[in-house]
């Protein structure tokens, strides 16, 4: 029997698939379950179209995440620690991160901000912000030493 898998079925195919399974397998363990439907050209062609909008929708959002990584790649983040003889106090985190990019309009989430840990000394660093879907954009972030 042609079935057609509603869901990732392990030794058997993945969601969307067309197999072939003994009948018995079909009507008495993956239809009952909800992993599969019989194949019919009705179903199959409906899937397919499902499937294409779900492709267009992701490739939309796929573009609308390259250009918000563009604006993030342009961008520099200036930011100031206060600093003595001893070390410097404070840190620059995501939050901060968040904030700015806020402040030029871009809304992200600050679990996106890739910060193994915050930033405590001057320097110039890249920080990566992954956007989704496999995409990621870098934001320069320059700390210097705070003027008193």
């Amino acid at each position: 029997m042609k079935i057609l898998l509603l869901a990732d079925v392990e030794k058997l195919g993945k969601k969307g698939e067309v197999v072939e399974v003994k009948n018995g397998y079909a009507r008495n363990y993956l239809i009952p379950k909800g992993l599969a439907v019989e194949a019919n050209p009705s179903i199959i062609k409906h899937f397919q179209d499902i499937n294409k909008i779900k492709e267009e929708v992701k490739a939309k959002k796929i573009i609308k995440l390259q250009a918000i990584a563009e604006k993030i790649n342009r961008l520099t983040y200036k930011a100031s620690l206060k600093g003595g003889e001893i070390g410097y106090f404070g840190s620059i985190t995501d939050e901060e991160i968040v904030d700015f990019l806020k402040k030029k309009g871009i809304n992200i989430d600050k679990k996106a901000i890739v910060l193994e840990e915050p930033i405590r000394t001057p320097g110039v660093y890249d920080v990566k912000i992954a956007l989704g879907e496999g995409v990621n954009a870098v934001l320069k972030v320059w700390v210097v030493k705070k003027e008193e």
